[in-house]
């Protein structure tokens, strides 16, 4: 009588006959444990916590839609932001809402404080401190202006190599009015302001929706010059 052959531990199934699943998944099994014997574990979780920080930026910057137009001063491209809201109250009305810096901080939670450092018929020294993206932040501008049609901005000092913009309030009829943020900026760092611009051009998308929720909400009244 035949002796009865011993019990492998493999299955009797051929390898194209399993389950393409179990397969796939003792194959992925493998290379697992291939890569963490040759891979440390703090180096392999490093590299998964930077591939998923390229990730969120990448889709973030491209939600954000950010155009680089330029090299700034540091030979890094300038970003440009391009932003703009119809609302129903005349352009003197929206124009003296936007121009009223030192009302900032009561009005719109990004804003952590204001101050109008100097003034006159034509022109103010204003200082923002920001707060947006976990970031808190603080910029001067001159900002020179002609009501009602525009308010041109030119960095002072801040977080910036270079900013240069305006807002500008096209009157559409007697009670609305087309408003536009314009801006061209560079980060003064590379890496740390790679963040800051993300941040920067969302809050841009913020403000402009803020400050026509805010007009939007002021009683109708007409354009007084």
């Amino acid at each position: 009588m035949l002796a009865r052959p011993a019990r492998s531990d493999f299955t009797s199934q051929p390898c194209s006959m399993r389950p393409a699943s179990t397969r796939s998944s003792n194959l992925y099994s493998y290379f697992a444990r291939l890569f963490n014997a040759i891979v440390p574990e703090w180096l392999s979780s490093l590299s998964f916590l930077c591939l998923l920080m390229i990730a969120s930026v990448a889709a973030w910057a491209h939600r954000l839609e950010c155009t680089p137009v330029d090299k700034g001063v540091n030979g890094w491209l300038v970003s440009r932001i391009d932003r703009s809201s119809l609302i129903a109250r005349p352009a003197a009305v929206v124009f003296d809402l936007i121009n009223e810096v030192a009302a900032y901080p009561g009005a719109f939670n990004w804003c952590r404080g204001a101050s109008v450092l100097e003034r006159d018929g034509e022109s103010m020294l204003a200082k923002l401190d920001l707060s947006f993206a976990g970031f808190q932040s603080s910029f001067a501008t001159r900002n020179r202006f002609i009501r009602p049609e525009r308010i041109d901005l030119e960095l002072v000092e801040g977080p910036f190599a270079a900013l240069r913009g305006a807002w500008t309030f096209t009157a559409l009829g007697d009670c609305g009015c087309r408003v536009n943020l314009h801006l061209d900026f560079e980060m003064a760092g590379r890496f740390v302001g790679s963040a800051l611009a993300m941040g920067f051009q969302g809050l841009a998308d913020r403000m402009v929706d803020d400050f026509a929720r805010v007009a939007r909400a002021l009683p109708e009244r007409g354009d007084a010059h």
